[in-house]
């Protein structure tokens, strides 16, 4: 009977130990940085605040790529972000939304915006990663942060945009 104990605990650890192997995906990110400002806000359709992550892939690879918000108080609010690609008319293909995560073909671009339409203010930061198929690449991402607002004063629109590299740099970082 002990044997059978032992046995029967033995498959639980194994079976427990691969559950969370198997949990956390296969996405192993080959590089990181951190945005500590993505902010947004919605008081009505006259008054908003969003922000745009700008990602150019540089590499001959495809890339694998993953984008997290956080709020004020560290909740993960990636399920207000869009990812977009361009087009050949005035409209902006949706190319994942509410997940952060997309694939970015070798040497394309793509716009991660982070858009509130419910009456909040967010004041957080992001995390993007990537990863791709080729061990050997060590930088594939170039890209610039966009705060863009728009007010509605005395029935007079206004918009402004605040823009920002990904490092302390003055020109486009590559992100390692």
């Amino acid at each position: 009977m002990k044997l059978i104990r032992a046995g029967l605990m033995s498959a639980v650890m194994v079976v427990l130990m691969c559950s969370g192997v198997f949990a956390q995906g296969t996405f192993v990110p080959q590089g990181t940085t951190v945005i500590p400002s993505v902010t947004a806000w919605y008081k009505d359709c006259t008054t908003k605040r969003y922000a745009r992550i700008l990602l150019t892939n540089i590499t001959g690879s495809n890339l694998k790529i993953r984008v997290t918000v956080r709020d004020h108080d560290g909740n993960d609010v990636t399920h207000y972000t869009k990812v977009m690609t361009g087009s050949n008319s005035y409209s902006a293909p949706v190319v994942s939304s509410g997940t952060g995560e997309f694939d970015m073909p070798s040497h394309s671009a793509r716009v991660v915006q982070f858009h509130l339409t419910i009456p909040m203010m967010i004041w957080g930061s992001a995390v993007v990663e990537w990863s791709s198929d080729d061990d050997r690449i060590h930088k594939a991402l170039v890209g610039v942060v966009e705060h863009r607002g728009w007010k509605v004063t005395c029935g007079k629109a206004g918009t402004y945009a605040i823009c920002f590299f990904l490092s302390n740099q003055q020109r486009p970082a590559l992100l390692n």
